[in-house]
């Protein structure tokens, strides 16, 4: 089983770019399940935001 860093609920920042990304923190909804690649993603939200996102766990950095 993968590691994960972060927790569902966690405040996060981006390390870059997600695309055309607000530039305030995200908030962690879920952890993804880990898939064949086993690069460990997570579903992410900003509450300026409508949607939500999807990153890479080496995406994102604990919010200070």
């Amino acid at each position: 089983m993968t590691e994960r860093t972060y927790r569902a609920g966690e405040q996060v920042s981006s390390r870059g770019p997600l695309g055309t990304g607000a530039s305030s923190a995200y908030k962690i909804i879920t952890r993804m399940p880990v898939e064949g690649d086993t690069q460990v993603r997570y579903r992410i939200k900003n509450p300026s935001e409508a949607f939500e996102r999807v990153a890479f766990e080496e995406q994102l950095s604990r919010s200070p």
